[in-house]
């Protein structure tokens, strides 16, 4: 058998205004019934019976292209011998259970997204006819039924038996065999384009897959205002369309950084910014004030050691911080003050010129102290001090030996006493010798 025998277009049909898909159109005169087949081929072969809008009623714009698979083919014949069945092959068409029909009517699938069609005359290869709106998105039309068989030769179609018998393959029709008949419903739960499934809700993508309606989950999409709180104090939180929208708040508005080292927050550019706590007057040359953000209060917090400062001494180089403290290293040669500049020396000027000690000859006449108890009265002379010596002075016994080995030679109050030594003293005479002290003189043996 070939297509040219059952009389379908075997491609894509093209219409200006309205597309259909013949579900098994009835037969003129003069045959009595159809007899139809489905497709089973390998090749997954698609047909598409081509009906023609005789009439431009549904007002629609540009033109569609019929997307449906043909599941049903039907063909005139009378109740004799079926020529087409003859010879048939597996792999070509095969006998299926008669068309999806409404007592007397045959229908049509509308496949473009088309309003509500009312009525519409169309043609196909068994001539033309008026269709009118049987339910949405399907238009039928009146059909010669088909008459029973006078023949085991007839092509009438063998009753069905169970409801798999019936399947046409299309996920919105209900297939079921009632008295061995096979019914094709409309399912009404059932979608042909994802239009018809749109529940209203934003925040679902809504899909027509096989027939049925899924409704995913936009990621990221809103119904309150309150899901969209951002936690930003300095916005203004709402969900528009199912989008949330943060607009800032006017700038100056009052609000809470949550730093208690600042104060007098307010919003600027949807930011909450707040005025940083001055804690500037504990810094120095090797502390800094801080703030401390558990209490909001402010502390002297030790720059690094090892930074460079300055310790206001013009004696100390290499100033540097340790431990908060700026310390220096002592230049022993430089000098602030002339005490500084002290030498111990009573003949020398002591002065401080430009931090380095000078130390010049002091005027003779200067008094002084030379040290020595037994000159008066000490005077600076070309820088030295000096005084005239007093003869009967002394500043130790030494000074007082009188050259008598019997007497005790001592120096109090800085003059010298002679005392007798006790009589019997070890002594030595004038001359040499071996002697005793008698009444402070030396008596030989």
């Amino acid at each position: 058998m070939n297509t040219s025998q059952i009389g379908f277009v075997a491609s894509v049909a093209t219409c200006a205004l309205l597309c259909l898909v013949g579900a098994g159109p009835a037969a003129a005169q003069p045959f009595d019934h159809l007899t139809c087949y489905k497709v089973k081929d390998a090749q997954k072969f698609k047909g598409i019976v081509t009906l023609d809008a005789l009439q431009n009623q549904f007002d629609l714009p540009g033109s569609c292209k019929i997307v449906g698979k043909a599941k049903l083919f039907c063909v005139p014949t009378v109740k004799t011998v079926d020529e087409f069945l003859v010879g048939k092959q597996p792999g070509q068409l095969q006998q299926v259970p008669g068309p999806d029909v409404v007592p007397d009517r045959i229908c049509y699938k509308v496949k473009c997204p088309a309003p509500q069609a009312t009525s519409e005359l169309v043609s196909d290869q068994f001539g033309s006819r008026q269709l009118a709106g049987f339910k949405p998105f399907i238009l039928c039309t009146p059909a010669i039924k088909g008459l029973p068989p006078t023949s085991t030769t007839s092509t009438t179609l063998p009753p069905c038996t169970n409801n798999i018998d019936c399947d046409d393959g299309d996920v919105c029709t209900i297939d079921t065999c009632v008295g061995g008949v096979c019914n094709h419903a409309p399912d009404p739960t059932c979608c042909t384009t994802n239009a018809e499934c749109d529940d209203g809700d934003v925040c679902t993508t809504d899909t027509c897959v096989a027939g049925a309606c899924n409704y995913a989950p936009v990621p990221g999409c809103c119904t309150t205002n309150a899901e969209c709180d951002d936690g930003n104090v300095c916005t203004i939180d709402s969900c528009v369309a199912g989008t949330c929208n943060h607009s800032p708040m006017p700038d100056g508005s009052s609000c809470d950084d949550g730093d208690l080292c600042t104060n007098n927050d307010v919003c600027g550019s949807g930011t909450c910014v707040g005025t940083p706590i001055d804690c500037s007057y504990l810094d120095s040359a090797c502390t800094v004030g801080v703030c401390n953000p558990s209490t909001g209060t402010c502390s002297s917090q030790a720059k690094p050691n090892g930074t460079v400062c300055d310790d206001g001494n013009v004696c100390t180089t290499f100033d540097a911080c340790t431990n908060g403290v700026c310390v220096g290293i002592v230049d022993p040669n430089c000098c602030q003050t002339a005490s500084e500049c002290d030498d111990g020396d009573a003949c020398t000027v002591d002065t401080c010129v430009n931090s380095s000690c000078s130390h010049s000859v002091a005027p003779d006449g200067t008094p002084c102290d030379d040290g020595n108890v037994c000159t008066t009265p000490d005077t600076c002379t070309n820088g030295v001090c000096g005084g005239t010596v007093d003869p009967n002075c002394c500043q130790s016994a030494s000074e007082c030996d009188d050259g008598n080995t019997c007497t005790i030679d001592t120096c109090v109050n800085s003059s010298c006493s002679h005392s007798v030594s006790p009589d019997g003293t070890p002594c030595t005479p004038v001359g040499g010798g071996q002697g005793t002290c008698q009444s402070g003189q030396c008596v030989p043996f």
